[in-house]
C-alpha cells in the first residue's frame, strides 16, 4: 500500500510539474525558483544554510547563488556575529522575482482548487498534513 502512494506522488510531480510550469512562466528552472522562495529570511542565510534548505551540496548552491548575484537578484552581507561567514539576501530585483512566483503560485492554486469540491479541498488538506507530520 505504501508504494502505490509514493507511485502516486512521484506520478503526480512527473505529470504534473507545477513547479516547472511556475518557473517557467517566470524564467526560473524548478531549483532555481525554490532557491529563490528559500531565501527570504530578513537577515539573510548563509550558502550553506541556503543549500541545506534547497537539497543541494555546498558546492553546487555556491554554484546558483554566484549566479544570483551576477544575475543581480542575490547580495552579499558580512555577517555581523561572525567575520568568517557571509549573509546571502535577496537584492530589490530578488523580492520582485519572488513576489511574480508567489503570484504565479496563486493562480495555479486558484486553478487547481476552483477543480474541486469543499469536501475534497478539506479531504486533501488533512492528508497533506498528515504526511508532512509523519515524514
Amino acid at each position: 500500500m505504501g508504494i502505490g502512494i509514493i507511485n502516486s506522488i512521484i506520478n503526480l510531480n512527473s505529470n504534473h510539474c507545477i513547479e516547472a510550469e511556475i518557473g517557467g512562466r517566470c524564467g526560473f528552472s524548478p531549483r532555481e525558483m525554490r532557491c529563490l522562495l528559500a531565501s527570504e529570511e530578513k537577515d539573510g542565510l548563509t550558502s550553506k544554510e541556503l543549500s541545506r534548505r534547497i537539497g543541494l551540496s555546498p558546492s553546487r548552491g555556491s554554484r546558483l547563488i554566484n549566479s544570483f548575484i551576477k544575475r543581480g537578484l542575490f547580495f552579499i552581507k558580512a555577517d555581523l556575529d561572525d567575520r568568517r561567514c557571509h549573509r546571502i539576501l535577496l537584492s530589490v530585483s530578488g523580492r520582485e522575482q519572488v513576489l511574480e512566483i508567489k503570484n504565479r503560485i496563486g493562480e495555479c492554486e486558484k486553478r487547481l482548487l476552483s477543480k474541486l469540491s469543499t469536501e475534497e479541498i478539506d479531504s486533501i488538506r488533512k492528508a497533506m498534513a498528515i504526511l508532512s507530520e509523519k515524514l
